[in-house]
This record gives structure tokens, C-alpha cells and sequence, in this order.
């Protein structure tokens, strides 16, 4: 029985053999996914989407943050958080199940003052545990 990643292995091996001659894909949760496929990979994003849209809003660095709701997502909030001219904080995240997660304490003082957070993930369960 395959597990974890060997399910994308798994994936990238049907489709290929279906005849896939390029891969596209939004944001994957892992990038090392890309290493599956013997074909080009095109990883898209929509950061520059969400950039347009909050420039639009007038946030700075006074009253927003860029929050990382882990430190996996550290690196990518913090390119997004540059661009924004944001300052940006990380969470400590303990995954409890596939539905339940905590935060560590840690973030309600990294935000503490902020009028508005602004939450860079890649994925997302219920948006309902935010401390």
C-alpha cells in the first residue's frame, strides 16, 4: 500500500502514462511534487493577484501584518509580505487531526497592535481556529 507522497508518485506516473506532456498546477502543498513527473512542470501562482487587491487597500505597516499560520509557510509569506511592505510574524502550529490544528500562544504577541492580519497559506481546513 502506497503512502504520503507515494500517492503523488502514483498520480504522476498514471497521468503520464495517460499521455500528459506538461504539468500545471496552483501552488502545490509540497514543491518537491515537481520531482514526480519526467514531463515540465509549470507551478502558477496567484500572489500577484493578491498583491493588485490589497495595495488597493491602503495597509501599512503601522496596522497590518502578513502572519505565516507555520514556519513551512514562512518563506513564501515572507516574499509576499516584501512585496506588500509588510511586516510579517510566524505561528507555531500543531496539527491535532485533519480537521483541528492549534496555535501556539507565541502569535497573539508577534500580532499584538495590528488592526489587520493578513493570513498566507496554501491551504486551508475551516478558517475557524484563528486565535
Amino acid at each position: 500500500m502506497r503512502q504520503g507522497s507515494q500517492y503523488g508518485s502514483l498520480i504522476a506516473d498514471l497521468l503520464q502514462t495517460a499521455g500528459m506532456d506538461t504539468f500545471m498546477t496552483m501552488t502545490l502543498h509540497s514543491p518537491q511534487v515537481h520531482g514526480f513527473f519526467s514531463v515540465p512542470t509549470d507551478p502558477l501562482t496567484a500572489r500577484h493577484l493578491f498583491i493588485r487587491f490589497f495595495k488597493g487597500h491602503n495597509l501599512d505597516s503601522h496596522t497590518s501584518i502578513v502572519v505565516s499560520p507555520d514556519i513551512g509557510r514562512a518563506k513564501p509569506a515572507s516574499r509576499f509580505a516584501r512585496y506588500m511592505g509588510l511586516p510579517m510574524a510566524a505561528a507555531q502550529k500543531e496539527r491535532v487531526s485533519d480537521f483541528e490544528v492549534r496555535i501556539g500562544d507565541t502569535l497573539q504577541k508577534q500580532i499584538k497592535g495590528f488592526r489587520h492580519a493578513l493570513v498566507y497559506d496554501d491551504e486551508i481546513v475551516t478558517g475557524d481556529n484563528c486565535p
